[in-house]
């Protein structure tokens, strides 16, 4: 398919991680753990603490700078609260982080370097359009294969 936009135009923009395949497996980024838990009042109640992942986005601009922005929600029992009341209190709190790096094209645009924590990672570029981009790549040993959509 052709675009008449440049690869680069087309790499500029605010992406949102829809899909992650890691080592060919899907990824997901909510998880979650259960357990028991003794109260005061010699019962054991049993809670679930779960971690959301609310947002990923790649935010590229054409000078080659990159941003990511890795937002969640984490939901755990409060052992105190639980302990005194006698029954499962939970407490959200929301966090995440940006990570600031640099992006460019290999010579030939096939590929795209991603400089960010430290890390200089190697992605072949396998779609490139206007709203959808695929990428894969190994990132600390693990195969990525990232789909971004705008």
């Amino acid at each position: 398919m052709f675009s008449a936009r440049s690869k680069k135009s087309r790499v500029d923009g605010d992406w949102k991680m829809s899909s992650l395949l890691l080592n060919g497996q899907p990824y997901s980024s909510n998880y979650s753990y259960t357990g028991t838990y003794n109260t005061s009042c010699m019962t054991t109640v049993t809670y679930e603490n779960t971690t959301t992942q609310s947002q990923w986005n790649w935010l590229f601009d054409k000078n080659g700078q990159l941003i990511w922005i890795i937002n969640e929600t984490d939901r755990y029992m409060d052992y105190n609260a639980t302990y005194s009341q006698c029954v499962a209190v939970y407490t959200t709190s929301n966090s995440g982080g940006t990570e600031l790096g640099v992006w460019q094209f290999t010579s030939d645009k096939e590929k795209m370097t991603i400089t960010i924590v430290g890390e200089i990672l190697l992605f072949d570029i396998l779609e490139l359009r206007n709203k959808e981009m695929k990428l894969r790549g190994t990132v600390d040993g693990d195969l990525w294969e990232v789909t971004l959509t705008q």
